[in-house]
């Protein structure tokens, strides 16, 4: 856990620090380069003081969102890793791996009829969330953990990586019932 960890806030520190320009702007062309990351409706590159600026850089062109109230949208740029329904209070890591849902989000809820999906959002995607349709939050849980990958080969190494992981839990409320929106942190 602490070499992760450590790791973790290494990159972070770096990520939020500003070099002079030309190294900025080196720093960040390596970065777009690297993850191939298609700039297209942001901000051009050069207006990006610090790599953290890159990678949690804000929509310059909004996008269209479906106007229905009963539909859901997806709530971040990303790749489903797994979905489906939530059964016996488990869902899946990915296939083969379970979790118990009550852990994961921190209290004793058992949740019946509930469907779940884990979206990884990789070093390319935009990096920030969104509401998957209008509703009220009524809680927000923070947990503390590790600072685990959240990529394909770490799930499939690590047992209860979302819940070992620190994340934070969001309790929202729409037309439809209750909702459980989950940001979990890993490099």
């Amino acid at each position: 856990m602490a070499q992760s960890n450590t790791l973790s806030k290494l990159f972070g520190k770096f990520a939020r620090c500003a070099f002079i320009p030309p190294v900025q702007r080196l720093i960040n062309s390596v970065y777009v380069r690297l993850f191939k990351i298609d700039l297209s409706g942001f901000a051009p590159l050069k207006t990006y003081p610090t790599l953290n600026a890159l990678f949690t850089r804000a929509l310059a062109t909004p996008r269209p969102i479906e106007p229905n109230p009963s539909t859901l949208i997806a709530p971040c740029d990303s790749v489903i890793t797994a979905c489906g329904a939530v059964q016996d209070n488990l869902a899946l890591q990915i296939k083969g791996m379970s979790y118990r849902v009550n852990e994961l989000l921190g209290k004793g809820e058992v949740l019946e009829n509930y469907s779940y999906v884990n979206f990884y959002l990789s070093p390319k995607d935009y990096h920030r969330f969104h509401a998957p349709c209008d509703l009220q939050v009524t809680e927000v849980r923070h947990f503390c953990g590790e600072l685990l990958p959240v990529n394909t080969p770490a799930l499939k190494k690590h047992q209860k990586l979302f819940i070992r992981n620190e994340r934070v839990v969001v309790v929202a409320q729409d037309h439809r019932g209750r909702f459980y929106t989950l940001w979990r942190w890993g490099l």
